[in-house]
């Protein structure tokens, strides 16, 4: 569907933990990128896929727990016949790092977060521990994410703006920022 006429439009849109504003700046037709949510893990966080119209996608909070959370995952990545781009992590509470290597392993792909996340990052293990469970060495960043930092999905271009956010460090507000783009809600996730 065609959009009308629009100038320096911005809607914004608050979930996941981040503030999603869509700038339409051209007379396009919208393409939607899409927001899955599932929830896992005893902490019962919620891990996102982010998608955009070809099917690429990023990971954001992969907190898988054990074989069949991973595998649930897995399979709605091949069932959908997604091709994952990127890991993003708001932040590294365990919660939201428990599959993050398993994804490495599987798919090859980088794994993003923001630099003052690095030190809880190196505590995983520990952490694990302290709630009896099982996780192996933090994987490592392979990029940082950074206030005003243009990230690629495509031809999605998504910048992160100031915000506040759980993990308590950087920002992680986002705006699709392309003549085509909007969100479009899969679900309705908490505030996990």
């Amino acid at each position: 569907m065609p959009l009308p006429a629009v100038s320096n439009y911005y809607s914004q849109l608050h979930y996941i933990g981040l503030n999603l504003q869509i700038q339409f700046t051209k007379n396009y037709t919208i393409q939607m990128l899409n927001v899955s949510f599932f929830t896992f893990n005893p902490f019962q966080e919620n891990t996102y896929i982010i998608t955009n119209e070809h099917k690429q996608c990023w990971i954001v909070d992969p907190g898988m727990s054990g074989t069949h959370e991973v595998n649930e995952l897995l399979a709605y990545i091949s069932r959908e016949q997604l091709t994952p781009q990127a890991i993003i992590n708001t932040h590294a509470h365990i919660d939201h790092i428990l599959g993050v290597q398993p994804l490495i392993d599987k798919f090859g792909i980088p794994f993003g977060l923001h630099q003052l996340e690095l030190p809880v990052l190196a505590r995983g293990q520990a952490t694990a521990a302290m709630f009896g469970m099982e996780y192996h060495d933090s994987p490592q960043a392979t990029f940082y994410i950074n206030e005003g930092q243009p990230l690629q999905l495509g031809a999605d271009v998504v910048v992160l703006l100031g915000g506040d956010r759980h993990g308590g460090q950087a920002a992680r507000a986002a705006r699709a920022e392309k003549g085509e783009g909007a969100a479009e809600k899969q679900g309705s996730p908490g505030n996990r």
